[in-house]
């Protein structure tokens, strides 16, 4: 028997061991809004942020384990939702905001599962105000939202240079109206891909992605928030977007800018949209940063047009938890309700060519 039980542990030290690291990590991020101009009666509303507030709320886990030979295996599984209410956001998901897993190595990382698309990781380069309650997501929801079910992505970091692209083949599998999966005989229903080049060094930075999107049976897709969904049921029907970004910093000054080109062709009918963005983010002291922005957005609609012109300022009361308030307001065209708040489902649109303002007092805490 002792002969047995050495042998079993001499066995057991030819297979290697190798270390595995996994992290809890999020963000809580809650407050209170004030919107004048809401609806037909131009009346004010006050409310409690739920889909975000300066960010999204969330928690995760990831994880590396290293495999050796330069080999890692990684994973993400990452759950957004609502401090106010406590429910589930990304349509009920319990990881509605990545889960995936893969390889990793020198030359880059391939991951499967539910996770971002490459415009949405180039916007973060320039980008200062966030996917926050007064944004550019008051535009285009998807900028807050451009994630793929059953994804493959890659992303290489060389130096200074980082290259990306995802593919899907059904872009999203749970909400309603959208796109679970290819038809048969139909190669490119529901299919999605992006790519990215982005170079970011310590004082300057640029990148330029594109994504495109494929109707399917059952898909809608949102023209602009505020107004109904449209049919998006043909393979042939496209929703794509170009992205064309950068930053430069000074000092405690951080300016970004840039321009997102979207072209949706959908039930037989066209759309164009130019949407311009540039800010200045400001460290008045290591604690207090001050953010600016202005958003315009311009359409192949007459009338379809808004300007939304953002400020905010943020007090650190340590590394992780943070006070903050902003303040926005909405230049809309004469045939535009954009809100000058995405931070609910709920609409709280002005009426058509009527601007809103919007104020905003919120508390974030990292863990």
């Amino acid at each position: 028997m002792k002969k047995l039980a050495i042998a079993a542990m001499l066995c057991g030290a030819c297979h290697p061991s190798f270390a595995q690291s996994v992290q809890l990590y999020g963000v809580m991020d809650t407050g209170v809004e004030f919107l004048d101009n809401v609806g037909s009666a131009g009346g004010d509303l006050v409310r409690a942020t739920q889909l975000t507030g300066q960010v999204p709320s969330r928690w995760g886990l990831r994880g590396r384990e290293d495999l050796g030979g330069g080999l890692s295996a990684v994973f993400r599984l990452e759950n957004g939702f609502s401090v106010t209410n406590g429910a589930l956001g990304q349509g009920g998901r319990m990881f509605g905001r990545s889960a995936y897993v893969g390889l990793s190595s020198r030359w880059g990382t391939v991951t499967f599962g539910r996770q971002q698309e490459m415009v949405w990781t180039a916007l973060r380069l320039a980008d200062n105000i966030g996917p926050a309650a007064f944004s550019m997501v008051d535009f285009d929801p998807f900028l807050a939202a451009a994630r793929e079910d059953n994804s493959v992505a890659y992303t290489g970091k060389f130096g200074n240079l980082t290259l990306g692209a995802t593919f899907s083949l059904g872009r999203d599998t749970l909400a309603p109206g959208h796109c679970a999966g290819q038809a048969p005989g139909e190669g490119v229903a529901c299919r999605a891909w992006s790519a990215m080049i982005q170079y970011d060094a310590k004082a300057w930075g640029a990148a330029v992605a594109y994504d495109e999107q494929r109707g399917g049976e059952t898909s809608t897709v949102t023209v602009v928030p505020s107004q109904a969904a449209v049919a998006f049921k043909s393979p042939s029907d496209k929703d794509s977007r170009v992205l064309l970004d950068g930053f430069a910093k000074f000092g405690d000054l951080r300016l970004g800018a840039g321009w997102i080109y979207r072209r949706l062709r959908a039930d037989s009918k066209s759309l164009q949209t130019n949407l311009f963005f540039a800010g200045a983010n400001y460290f008045v002291t290591p604690f207090v940063v001050l953010d600016g922005q202005w958003v315009g957005l311009r359409s192949t609609v007459e009338g379809l047009r808004g300007d939304l012109a953002i400020a905010r300022i943020t007090y650190h009361l340590s590394k992780r938890s943070a006070v903050y308030a902003a303040a926005a307001h909405m230049f809309n065209g004469s045939a535009a309700t954009f809100s000058v708040s995405s931070t609910s489902p709920v609409p709280a649109a002005p009426v058509a060519g009527r601007g809103q303002t919007g104020v905003m007092i919120g508390l974030r805490e990292l863990f």
